[in-house]
């Protein structure tokens, strides 16, 4: 007998549509499916940032904290209560640890007063695209919470624009030497 090739092709969305976690169908381009794919396309992002910048570690926890971002926005606790209660609390935690970061690289350099041109170093540059793709996703969040108020996801809203400032100081700190004490 032969083996089927595994597939990632399911035809559901075909149509047009995809399905949040609670199986609830809308068209791709909704504000819900725009808030998901943003984050991811910015994992994206972060990878190549990861590959140029030197910061491996941190970056992955970026990364997977990007994936798990997606769960709560994808779950209605509306709609989907059963679902919503069984996720992991997306907590101040995780803001915390951005916050502890920006301040060790801010310890690490001196930022410029000057209006920053991205590209000054092929890792800035990947890590400022990763900047504004951040930016791009905190907007979608912002669009996509003043049209379906999601309290649960305030955390997940600030957690993005954290971020943003992070990826900022990264590429700062990819552009110049790093101080010495």
């Amino acid at each position: 007998m032969k083996k089927r090739s595994p597939s990632v092709t399911t035809r559901t969305g075909d149509s047009g549509t995809s399905a949040d976690r609670s199986g609830t169908r809308d068209w791709k381009d909704a504000a819900l499916f725009r808030t998901l794919g943003t984050p991811d396309e910015l994992n994206s992002f972060v990878g190549v940032a990861k590959h140029h910048a030197g910061t491996h570690d941190e970056l992955i926890a970026v990364q997977r904290t990007l994936q798990e971002l997606g769960s709560p926005v994808a779950t209605d606790p509306i709609t989907a209560p059963e679902l919503h209660a069984q996720l992991p609390l997306f907590g101040e935690d995780r803001i915390d640890l951005l916050e502890v970061w920006q301040r060790t690289m801010l310890g690490e350099i001196e930022l410029g007063r000057e209006f920053v041109l991205p590209g000054a170093t092929p890792a800035s540059a990947h890590v400022d695209v990763a900047r504004a793709v951040c930016r791009r996703a905190e907007r979608e969040m912002v669009a996509f919470l003043r049209d379906t108020p999601r309290p649960d996801l305030e955390t997940c809203l600030r957690w993005l624009n954290r971020l943003s400032d992070v990826l900022f100081v990264l590429a700062r700190r990819c552009e110049r030497p790093v101080a010495r004490a």
